[in-house]
């Protein structure tokens, strides 16, 4: 294995690490595609946009001197770090994310299946490509952490009031659950009485321009018009609806959560601590292996498949339309 150590700014921190080969035999932190393995310009650079990418803390749109609230919210031995980057929390939002979180976790009948590490809130707005509004928050599950945007602070009732729960306590849910309840009810999601349809010969396209291999062929029984566009959004937006609204939500969907969730006659609030206004630094050096980029270069040339032929494309309104006629 030929490795040797390096350092690199990413967005305004040093970062150590070791470049390897990828002949040895250690698990590597990171592997980089790169062109040619003697350009140590392209390397840096690739390595500096992986890491932004994949590790928060590195990434250039959270600053140290923008973090204005850092507390942890203490789930017995565990700890959710809350870090924010936009507004201060008023009290009542604060409150909002304390007690959902709190009650998600009362809610997971094995305490180990709990992953969620910690919780970005930023000031920066972007499109949904599912639903074409603004994004209220973003999962990013190998991490074990979500985002809140501004949109999921916004004051009013959740996905305009379509459940009655705030913005916040709505998409705290909703994210908590692609993180931490994500596996444990895809194995229970699968009864064609909850409508979904898989795709083979065709393309769904969703609301907001992406294209999906599934629709809901019942998708007025979904707890909302978000749920109806993609599987994983309607368990999330189930358990939304599960927490804040039950009565809304349809039998199909209530009696599997019911069967999984414990409950609790009393709610629970965990405590807090405050933190410093500190981003994680990494304490050792990352084991990054290098790898062929596939594309034509100095490690050779990868035989590339002829493309296929896309599929068609049917929007998610015009499907609707045939289903009802």
């Amino acid at each position: 294995m030929i490795s040797h150590s390096e350092s690199l700014d990413v967005g305004g921190n040093k970062v150590e690490y070791i470049l390897n080969d990828g002949s040895g035999a250690n698990k590597p932190d990171f592997e980089v595609e790169i062109i040619n393995a003697d350009d140590s310009e392209e390397i840096n650079e690739k390595i500096a946009k992986k890491l932004s990418d994949e590790v928060w803390s590195l990434n250039p749109k959270f600053k140290k001197e923008d973090l204005v609230e850092h507390f942890g919210i203490k789930l017995d031995s565990r700890v959710v770090d809350v870090y924010n980057f936009a507004e201060p929390l008023s009290e009542v939002e604060r409150g909002s994310i304390i007690r959902t979180i709190s009650r998600l976790y009362e809610m997971l009948p094995d305490k180990s299946l709990w992953r969620l590490e910690s919780i970005q809130i930023t000031h920066e707005k972007e499109l949904n490509l599912k639903g074409g509004s603004f994004i209220r928050g973003r999962e990013y599950v190998k991490q074990n952490r979500f985002e809140i945007y501004p949109q999921g602070r916004a004051d009013n009732k959740y996905r305009e009031g379509e459940l009655l729960c705030s913005e916040l306590q709505g998409v705290v849910t909703h994210e908590v659950t692609h993180v931490v309840f994500e596996e444990l009810l895809e194995k229970n999601w699968n009864s064609p009485e909850l409508g979904w349809v898989r795709t083979n010969d065709f393309r769904v396209e969703l609301p907001g321009g992406m294209r999906s291999g599934s629709y809901n062929r019942l998708w007025k029984e979904c707890p909302t018009s978000y749920a109806s566009l993609t599987e994983a959004d309607d368990r999330a937006e189930s358990m939304v609806a599960y927490l804040f609204a039950p009565e809304s939500l349809h039998e199909k969907r209530k009696s599997i959560l019911d069967k999984i969730l414990l409950k609790h006659s009393e709610e629970k609030v965990y405590p807090i601590v405050e933190l410093p206004l500190e981003i994680p630094k990494f304490g050792r050096p990352l084991n990054i292996n290098i790898v062929p980029s596939k594309i034509p270069g100095l490690f050779g040339t990868v035989t590339l498949k002829k493309s296929e032929t896309p599929s068609p494309v049917i929007t998610l309104e015009d499907l609707r339309k045939k289903l009802l006629a």
